[in-house]
C-alpha cells in the first residue's frame, strides 16, 4: 500500500472524482484494477468502511486524510491531529490505525 497511489485514489474518490480523474497518475505498477470504472466499483463496495473516524460519513478531508497520513507512516498524535471528527466512534490513534489496517488484506 502506498500513499501516492492508494491514498491519493481514496482521497480523490471521497472528493467525488470519477473516470480518468480518479486514477490518472495514481496507479501503481502492480495495480490489479487499472480501469477507473473498476476502481470506482471497488471503492463503492467499501465506501462505508472508508468512514475511518466512525462518524457515519466518509469524508475526504478527515477520513481520506487519515488514510493518507497512515500510508505515509504517521502514527500517534501525528496521525489524527486535526483530521478526525471527535464525535466519531474512533478517536484514538490506535483505534483509527486498527480500522485502517482492516482495509489492508
Amino acid at each position: 500500500y502506498d500513499a501516492l497511489t492508494d491514498g491519493l485514489i481514496v482521497i480523490r474518490y471521497l472528493f467525488g472524482l470519477t473516470g480518468e480523474s480518479l486514477t490518472t497518475g495514481a496507479l501503481g505498477g502492480t495495480a490489479t484494477r487499472m480501469d477507473p470504472a473498476a476502481v470506482k466499483v471497488y471503492l463503492d463496495g467499501i465506501r462505508s468502511a472508508l468512514d475511518i473516524d466512525g462518524n457515519g460519513t466518509p469524508d475526504a478531508l478527515t477520513d481520506g486524510m487519515l488514510v493518507l497520513r497512515y500510508l505515509f507512516g504517521l502514527r500517534g498524535a501525528s496521525l489524527i491531529t486535526g483530521a478526525f471528527d471527535p464525535m466519531g466512534s474512533r478517536t484514538s490513534p490506535e483505534a483509527i490505525g486498527a480500522h485502517i489496517e482492516t482495509l489492508m488484506p
